[in-house]
């Protein structure tokens, strides 16, 4: 039977937090467009922000950089003017 590494548990461990931190996101985005005019940009931001940090800290630089990146993207996309389009 094989048994994984420690660095190989590592890896397998940081995917998956990983994709859990950018699901995060994509969950967010998403509620937030469903409420519409309940929630602001302001409140989108820092509900990013709070899942970024989240995401460093029990993942590590690497995945919190790359969720980081997708949050500015989703931010810039949707939430600032003009939505819709990059800036």
């Amino acid at each position: 039977m094989a048994t994984l590494t420690s660095v190989q548990r590592t890896i397998f461990r940081k995917i998956v937090l990983g994709t859990v931190f950018l699901a995060a996101i994509v969950i967010v985005n998403a509620i937030a467009l469903r409420l519409g005019e309940i929630v602001n940009a302001t409140t989108v931001a820092f509900a990013f922000l709070i899942i970024v940090v989240g995401s460093a800290i029990f993942a590590g630089l690497t995945v919190g950089v790359v969720v980081s990146i997708l949050a500015t993207l989703f931010f810039n996309y949707f939430y600032l003017p003009p939505i819709g389009r990059f800036i």
